[in-house]
């Protein structure tokens, strides 16, 4: 933990939290009301390129979409409706409907080899990087 020697907590955890909260609002605000939810996803990177893992509960595999735009990869798919039939609501926690999410990478990915699963309301998407192309140069060397 880092604590501020005259503050006696950690402001850099309380920064990160107002960034977060700050980020949500915004994309709260922009989504022209479509997006009901945004998930979480980890991301770690492999030997072989990056795995990104999301709990997406209540999500029905054939709304998914996981394709690749430029540097980034792009989940998106719908959560399913949460009944009302079960009562009257007191409190709301749980998300449904739509919801997108770009992941940007630095490096260039394999758009073709990308696999992803979803077991037990959890996704796992492993992305390969894309090989580095090389390009022969000659230098002449002036004599």
């Amino acid at each position: 933990m880092r604590h501020h020697p005259l503050l006696g907590r950690d402001v850099f955890a309380e920064v990160e939290g107002l960034a977060r909260r700050v980020d949500a609002l915004f994309d709260a605000s922009h989504d022209g009301g479509t997006q009901t939810f945004k998930p979480a996803f980890d991301v770690r990177e492999t030997e072989a390129g990056w795995r990104l893992v999301a709990d997406l509960p209540g999500v029905d595999p054939a709304s998914l979409d996981i394709h690749q735009e430029g540097d980034q990869l792009v989940v998106k798919g719908e959560a399913a409706a949460l009944g009302s039939d079960l009562g009257q609501v007191i409190r709301r926690e749980r998300r449904d409907g739509a919801f997108e999410r770009r992941i940007r990478f630095a490096r260039s990915l394999d758009a073709e080899g990308i696999t992803a699963r979803l077991v037990d309301g959890v996704l796992t998407v492993d992305v390969p990087r894309r090989a580095p192309t090389r390009i022969p140069v000659t230098v002449d060397v002036g004599a």
